[in-house]
């Protein structure tokens, strides 16, 4: 599953494997590179990686350099292989991935090696849609994705994801 950050290519992804799992910062290349150099971007977000690093409160942190370059944090409560621990998988899912989010947020928002996702695609494909004309932004108070759903993205609720108890 996926998350916008707003940014061209770089998303907030949570990954199920059988056994574990992950939580992820991803930026990624575009169809041929379309959406630019990778590396520049990790730079970036390397450049704020201490003040990153001190907010994700002691969370084991892999950087993995490849083509799709990742800032990761384990699930390590189980996986989808593992039914009777879906309940504290998804619970340490949500909390991890709010974390990392409360965390990249200003470092992703301060990119300057990628455009902003929304005002690029969206005006550049069809136009100026109708909730961003004289608007001032993208779906103001219904998050990244335009989904009441999702939750807003603001001060008051830092993290796109809702949370309720395990059996919600």
């Amino acid at each position: 599953m996926g998350i916008g950050t707003g940014k061209l290519g770089v998303r907030w992804v949570v990954g199920p494997l059988q056994h574990a799992g992950s939580v992820e910062l991803v930026v990624l290349p575009g169809v041929k590179g379309k959406f630019g150099d990778t590396a520049a971007v990790m730079a970036e977000i390397r450049q704020s990686a201490a003040a990153a690093e001190a907010a994700l409160h002691a969370l084991p942190v892999e950087w993995v350099d490849c083509i799709r370059p990742r800032l990761r944090i384990t699930i390590d409560k189980g996986g989808w292989g593992d039914p009777g621990s879906w309940p504290a998988v998804r619970v340490d899912a949500i909390a991890k991935l709010c974390t990392l989010i409360d965390a990249t947020r200003p470092v992703v928002k301060a990119l300057t090696s990628r455009a902003n996702a929304l005002q690029m695609t969206v005006r550049a494909i069809r136009g100026a849609p109708s909730w961003d004309r004289g608007s001032g932004g993208p779906c103001p108070g219904r998050g990244l994705h335009g989904s009441a759903a999702v939750g807003a993205v603001d001060a008051a609720n830092p993290c796109p994801l809702p949370i309720g108890s395990p059996g919600s």
